[in-house]
């Protein structure tokens, strides 16, 4: 998430504590300063990179894969998600995955 707005009104589903919107601000102010500290020094995270390639990917019109097939799928981050998506394209079959949830041992759970 780029923005203050966007991380305040995203969805925060099967959270068992919640962060009230103070705590969430003060939060989304360390990201910010982080994120300003990294750009300044010419720096990006590798949640960064994989949002900036997706974004790129999204202006071609020719991607340079016809399908895309993931194993380990389990332990695949939201950041590569969407690059992975970009990849597909919203076309159909264009994507595959393969995993084990029994075998998650990189990442937090999600739908």
């Amino acid at each position: 998430m780029d923005t203050w707005e966007a991380y305040r009104d995203v969805r925060r589903l099967g959270r068992k504590t919640r962060l009230s919107e103070l705590q969430r601000a003060v939060l989304w102010s360390i990201v910010d300063r982080v994120r300003s500290q990294l750009d300044s020094r010419g720096f990006i995270t590798y949640a960064g990179l994989f949002s900036r390639v997706a974004a790129r990917l999204a202006d071609r019109k020719r991607l340079p894969f016809d399908f895309t097939v993931v194993d380990e799928a389990q332990d695949v981050s939201v950041a590569q998600l969407r690059f992975l998506a970009a990849l597909g394209a919203g076309r159909p079959n264009r994507l595959f995955f393969a995993g084990d949830l029994g075998q998650r041992i990189f990442q937090q759970a999600f739908s």
